[in-house]
């Protein structure tokens, strides 16, 4: 309760056989967190390689939110020094000052799934 959806989407991360998904919400929490009014939340399933696509699609559902107010959840695929490479290429903004867990969530190596 509390919570109010601005704008949402979502799409692949990738147009070849290593695609994945994500979706995207700007969303005004009950209170301000951090000085932000409104939050750019992303859930991801990250490519076992490079995102290639869906940065577009942030950047229209979150607007500026996406400079300092974005946070992002689910398997990236990579271990928590990697996310910040893959976070640019899909959100842009300030990258992550905070990943956590460093331990794989799904599929993280390639080489144990």
């Amino acid at each position: 309760p509390g919570w109010n959806v601005l704008s949402s989407g979502g799409g692949c991360l990738r147009d070849d056989w290593d695609t994945r998904a994500m979706a995207v919400a700007r969303v005004v929490p009950p209170s301000p967190v951090q000085g932000c009014s409104s939050l750019c939340v992303v859930a991801i399933h990250a490519p076992h390689s490079r995102i290639t696509a869906g940065h577009e699609e942030v950047a229209r559902v979150c607007g500026d939110a996406v400079q300092q107010c974005g946070l992002a959840m689910g398997d990236w695929n990579v271990p928590a020094e990697g996310v910040q490479g893959l976070w640019s290429s899909l959100i842009g903004g300030a990258t992550p000052s905070f990943v956590h867990p460093n331990e794989r969530t799904c599929c993280f190596p390639e080489g144990q799934h």
